[in-house]
């Protein structure tokens, strides 16, 4: 007999969290990027529907913290104010290749075998 397991994740800190508190949370964030293409623009309000764990939901309602946000098409990357996002293309492919793979991407795909190629050449560099 089969048995699948779905694991979740929170949208901010990017640990695994418990689903009976964190699924479907509707939060307002700073966007620093517009949503169609993802170019940068001046930041604007925006409801998100994310996963959050505990910590970071405490995070925005007890301690103020703003959640800022950008990317594009859903696939957008969160952050509070101390934490600055990397703009580089290298930590970018990173992050798209992590999550492939958390979402169940085989790594040994073609096209995820060279994207892990194109990130360690560029961290070689």
């Amino acid at each position: 007999m089969k048995k699948t397991t779905t694991r979740y994740y929170c949208d901010i800190c990017d640990k695994d969290v418990d689903t009976q508190h964190t699924l479907d949370r509707e939060i307002q964030a700073v966007f620093h990027t517009e949503q169609n293409e993802g170019r940068t623009t001046k930041p604007y309000l925006s409801m998100v529907k994310i996963d959050i764990c505990e910590n970071c939901l405490g995070a925005i309602l007890k301690d103020g913290k703003v959640l800022n946000a950008s990317g594009a098409m859903g696939y957008n990357k969160y952050w509070f104010n101390e934490e600055k996002i990397s703009t580089s293309d290298t930590e970018h492919l990173k992050w798209i290749y992590g999550r492939l793979i958390r979402y169940g991407e085989n790594e040994r795909v073609d096209y995820m075998v060279r994207l892990k190629k194109i990130i360690d050449k560029y961290e070689e560099e």
